[in-house]
């Protein structure tokens, strides 16, 4: 048959030429034509197509948008950037909820994907530094400093190249290490507001559970202090940057655990 023309079919995308409107033999520019039949009639054959737009959410991607056909698998999906944030993948919401879509994810209707992102993680058990002072060490006792450091990092004016050595050196200097402030906080409260001035940041305290799932669902980050339960044996600090319904997803300074990302926020 040689060259075959391509048609167009707003909101469709064409799977090929056929000797039959249904049924029939699919043909290519490599099909030998039937030459003893005096007229041949091939049938376009359509599938149903929608347009998918990718919104980086703050980050950038390299390619907006895709058409994927209408029960068909989503295929090859972009990998957004966004400086100092991981990305978690594409969602259906922007935030708080949504399905998770890959490539794998069959496609229904013209929709937009949100990147999600979560702040960097930073683990007080690093080599780099959980040997540090801090109390005793920064690995045993360093929670709150390393809290601190992975929103520092993320969203604090000059705090990308702050670590938890930068931050437990300025608690003890400015006496937030205490071990008389509370059973289960080995740094003091006042620690997180004055760090977080000194790199542009405005922190504001919660009083109820129901406060810091609001303040989250409004688009800001908790510093929570968690007593023993899910979270901890003893006491800890974790930061909580997102939920899904009355699961708080959060970067937990002292593990990777499923159970220390995402879990009851009681």
């Amino acid at each position: 048959y040689g060259t075959l023309p391509k048609p167009k079919r707003a909101g469709y995308s064409f799977s090929g030429w056929y000797t039959r409107a249904t049924g029939g033999s699919k043909v290519s520019t490599k099909t030998k034509a039937n030459t003893k039949a005096a007229r041949i009639t091939l049938h376009a054959r359509w599938k149903a197509s929608v347009k998918v737009t990718f919104n980086a959410n703050g980050g950038t991607v390299s390619k907006a948008s895709k058409v994927v056909t209408v029960g068909g698998k989503y295929g090859s999906l972009p990998t957004p950037k966004r400086s100092r944030y991981s990305f978690m993948g594409w969602y259906t919401a922007k935030q708080h909820g949504g399905s998770k879509v890959t490539s794998g994810t069959k496609a229904s209707v013209r929709t937009t994907l949100y990147a999600r992102w979560a702040p960097k993680p930073v683990y007080q058990s690093d080599p780099k530094w959980r040997n540090r002072r801090y109390r005793n060490t920064i690995g045993g006792s360093g929670c709150g400093p390393t809290a601190m450091t992975i929103v520092v990092k993320a969203i604090g004016n000059g705090g990308s190249k702050t670590t938890p050595v930068t931050a437990a050196n300025y608690s003890m200097k400015h006496g937030y290490a205490s071990s008389n402030y509370h059973p289960y906080a080995k740094t003091h409260h006042d620690f997180f507001f004055d760090y977080g001035r000194k790199y542009g940041l405005t922190i504001t305290r919660t009083t109820s559970d129901e406060e810091a799932l609001q303040a989250v669902r409004d688009g800001n980050w908790v510093i929570a202090q968690m007593t023993p339960g899910y979270w901890t044996r003893h006491g800890h600090y974790i930061v909580w940057y997102d939920s899904a319904g009355d699961r708080a997803l959060a970067r937990d300074p002292n593990g990777t655990k499923a159970s220390k990302t995402r879990n009851t926020i009681k």
